[in-house]
């Protein structure tokens, strides 16, 4: 596992944050301001293997899931307890050069 990072968007420059810093299963997964405290801000990549990762808040030790799984796209992101068996908490980092990249489901 590696961490902790930011993960910052390049449009508005806001960061992927647990809303409110609620450290509740379910919270929603936002694009935020970099905030004071902002351990809720900050994430660790644990490998699962085949270039997949689980995305372990600092804040709670929660992951990354999605809210409805939606394969189509347009899912909420939510805070979650890890599965391993669960494909909507693994993440793959697709690199788009000049230090940027994508987060894929």
């Amino acid at each position: 596992m590696f961490g902790p990072i930011y993960f910052k968007c390049k449009l508005n420059g806001n960061f992927i944050s647990i809303r409110d810093a609620d450290r509740k299963l379910g919270v929603p997964i936002v694009s935020s301001p970099k905030q004071g405290d902002n351990r809720h801000q900050r994430w660790l990549m644990e490998g699962a293997g085949n270039g997949w990762h689980f995305l372990h808040s600092g804040f709670n030790g929660n992951v990354i899931g999605l809210g409805e799984l939606d394969a189509q796209g347009g899912a909420s992101l939510i805070s979650v307890a890890k599965d391993s068996k669960a494909s909507d908490q693994l993440w793959s980092i697709a690199p788009l050069g000049n230090a940027l990249f994508h987060l894929k489901n």
